[in-house]
């Protein structure tokens, strides 16, 4: 299954818990049902105050999309919401195309400027302050619609088919969350429900943000920015429940300054994340970490030397045999990088940071024998070279 696949799952999960739960709003006691517009608002300013605290300024666009609709039915009781969903569906459409900037700053700013602007189009048009009567009156014989209700229909679709669009090209949990949202407003607008059947999907809603929040804490308290390996913190916690046998590698890439200072930083963070694609993608039986620097990690768990050995052949012959195109003084060429590799064994009687330090020694003969070689530490001759 495609990753982008995958991070559906979660999301319309969510969707799906919801909309059960709804249909089962009517068996839900009355004094339970009479705390829903508390039980959501709370939800949804706690995420506003987490939003703040994490300095996600998109997750507070997407808290006001969510409570649009619900918020201007209460100002307005009497009017019909389809406006009210295409503001909230425009507002998440916008924040599925532009980056995370933050909270308190001139992007954040211009952004909320813009859907202020469509919040006071949308009050003046259900106000009557601005007429849009031709529209109104203009019917669409095929369809039995008015123009304006056909407008506000294809602004929707085409607002929620570019953000599946999206979502399936990157494997990005944001834009799959956004767009378990916008599924979610039009299956609250035009699906037959009651408000206390739209609060229970709101409240799943909720949920889904706040899990959002976890995931993304997690992810950049152990997951390196850069390359997306797992971060030096996350192998250190591994080394708390280490099996009876293991082995541990360090990898590092030959002269690493040099190419930094000859190409650029630029050029040397594209090594980087291509090194890291490479041990990722090679590294069947054992678990990579980005170090720090130019320096990985991978652990193996209860595998022999053997097999950790001709992974780390491979990996190795891979690095070197991979050209990468730099741009050197305004032109183009490939190049291709080497990287040395030490391996140490370890055992319940050894502490994780003592196989490391063993690897990291191994490593650093490795690089005095003339680099891009893998040297296990404790074994002599050929097997312990390139």
């Amino acid at each position: 299954m495609p990753d982008a696949i995958k991070a559906l799952v979660l999301p319309f999960l969510f969707l799906l818990i919801g909309i059960l739960a709804s249909t089962q709003a009517s068996n839900i006691p009355t004094v339970w049902l009479q705390t829903f517009p508390v039980v959501v608002a709370a939800v949804f300013i706690v995420l506003l105050g987490l939003s703040w605290r994490f300095n996600k300024g998109r997750l507070i666009l997407v808290v006001f999309a969510l409570s649009y609709p619900a918020l201007m039915l209460e100002v307005f009781p009497n009017l019909e919401a389809s406006s009210f969903v295409t503001v909230a569906l425009l507002v998440l459409f916008i924040t599925s195309l532009v980056k995370e900037k933050g909270f308190a700053n001139r992007f954040s700013f211009n952004r909320l400027l813009f859907i202020g602007m469509l919040v006071l189009w949308n009050v003046a048009e259900v106000k009557g302050w601005i007429s849009f009567e031709k529209l109104d009156q203009f019917v669409l014989p095929m369809l039995d619609k008015t123009l304006k209700s056909t407008v506000l229909v294809v602004i929707e679709v085409a607002a929620i088919g570019v953000i599946l669009i999206r979502a399936l090209s990157f494997n990005d949990r944001f834009l799959a969350s956004v767009l378990a949202s916008s599924v979610a407003l039009v299956v609250m607008h035009y699906l037959p429900l009651t408000m206390n059947q739209m609060l229970l999907i709101l409240v799943t809603q909720g949920g889904l943000w706040a899990w959002f929040l976890l995931s993304e804490s997690h992810r950049m308290a152990y997951r390196d920015e850069l390359t997306g390996l797992a971060s030096r913190r996350a192998l250190n916690e591994d080394f708390m429940a280490l099996p009876k046998h293991y082995a541990i590698a360090m990898v590092d890439v030959d002269h690493f300054k040099k190419f930094n200072d000859t190409y650029g930083h630029d050029m040397g963070d594209e090594v980087l994340r291509r090194v890291a694609k490479i041990l990722a993608e090679g590294c069947y039986y054992g678990s990579v970490y980005r170090y720090g620097g130019e320096e990985f990690s991978i652990l193996y768990r209860g595998k022999k030397v053997a097999e950790a050995q001709d992974e780390l052949e491979s990996i190795r012959s891979w690095i070197e045999e991979e050209k990468i195109e730099v741009i050197h003084r305004d032109s183009k060429k490939y190049v291709s990088v080497t990287a040395s590799f030490g391996l140490a064994v370890g055992s319940d009687q050894n502490e994780g940071f003592e196989t490391l330090k063993k690897a990291d020694e191994s490593l650093y003969q490795a690089k005095r024998k003339g680099r891009n070689r893998l040297i296990i530490h404790g074994v002599r001759g050929k097997s312990a070279t390139k």
